[in-house]
């Protein structure tokens, strides 16, 4: 999940069927997951805007007001949680429990309880108080929530909430330096969770780190030498990745270029990497914040800008 504003399209979740795709502050178009046709068009009325999107299993859930939680059934709205404090994205579990990112930290929605961690990982960043708005969120097999922040050129920071413990999980970042890496975007294979990170500050950067165990490694590391210059491919900088179970590799998107990987590779060299995307079809290099696999080479991304494009077995075309 991530957390774009004022955007026309500003993110999307994918269920068993469906695509969610959230546009502008009041409306959310539904999409069949495997034809990308359109099946229905939801708007809020009156004072309501859309802050954020989610799933509840496969149902739909948003945050309105940055502060109720909307479920949507039989075509009409119903507010089943309201918070005290600013929401900035909800997370469900696989059992159903709901948690709340606010401005003051993780929210139980059972319990209305707030958890803060209260210290970061990034030695340049000073948090007084409360909790910073997650540039992306995540929920893994193991019900462990992941929050990623991105702070620009001073890095970024990540927190795992364990949700059957109620508390903060202790990474150990070994030499991964995240002073260095503004998160774009999490996901995980059938055992390790990943997250991408992707920064343009006077030169393209980007990594792909792993955490096995809760400890991370670096796994990809690209760099250009200046904005400046042109790079020919423009792969320096990463963005969003998944994985997809059916082929055992995992998607990135990096620069214009879609990048497909084999896990039984060497996936630190950048040359074992599979170029998808032909060059008539490369986007602009702007920043891709999400993406999800659909299908075996079938795959949906978002780019900073609010583009989201629909990737077929070498064919793209843009969802309006």
């Amino acid at each position: 999940m991530s957390t774009v504003f004022g955007q026309k399209i500003r993110d999307f979740v994918v269920s068993d069927s469906l695509v969610y795709v959230l546009k502008g502050q009041n409306k959310i178009s539904v999409y069949n997951k495997v034809t990308l046709k359109l099946v229905e068009e939801i708007q809020t009325e009156g004072d309501t805007q859309l802050n954020n999107i989610s799933l509840k299993g496969d149902e739909l859930i948003v945050v309105a007001n940055n502060k109720n939680l909307l479920f949507y059934q039989n075509k009409e709205w119903k507010i089943i949680y309201s918070s005290l404090n600013k929401v900035n994205g909800v997370q469900y579990t696989s059992k159903g429990d709901g948690y709340l990112f606010t401005d003051k930290g993780i929210e139980d929605v059972s319990t209305s309880k707030i958890y803060n961690q209260q210290k970061t990982m990034n030695t340049q960043i000073r948090i007084k108080e409360g909790m910073s708005v997650p540039s992306t969120y995540f929920i893994d097999r193991s019900n462990v929530i992941w929050g990623g922040f991105n702070y620009g050129e001073w890095g970024g920071d990540i927190i795992a909430f364990d949700t059957e413990n109620k508390s903060f999980i202790d990474l150990n970042m070994n030499e991964v330096k995240v002073e260095l890496l503004p998160v774009v975007n999490f996901f995980e294979d059938r055992e390790q969770v990943y997250f991408t990170s992707g920064l343009e500050h006077l030169m393209y950067s980007g990594s792909l780190i792993q955490f096995k165990d809760y400890t991370a490694k670096e796994i990809l590391e690209v760099y250009s030498k200046s904005v400046f210059e042109d790079n020919g491919d423009d792969i320096e900088l990463l963005g969003a990745g998944d994985y997809c179970g059916a082929e055992e590799v995992i998607y990135l998107f990096a620069g214009k270029n879609l990048l497909k990987g084999q896990l039984s590779v060497d996936l630190s060299k950048i040359e074992n990497w599979q170029v998808l995307l032909p060059k008539s079809s490369k986007q602009e290099n702007e920043m891709v914040i999400r993406l999800k696999v659909l299908a075996k080479n079938k795959v949906i991304y978002l780019t900073e800008k609010g583009t989201l494009t629909y990737y077929n077995y070498g064919v793209i075309h843009k969802i309006p």
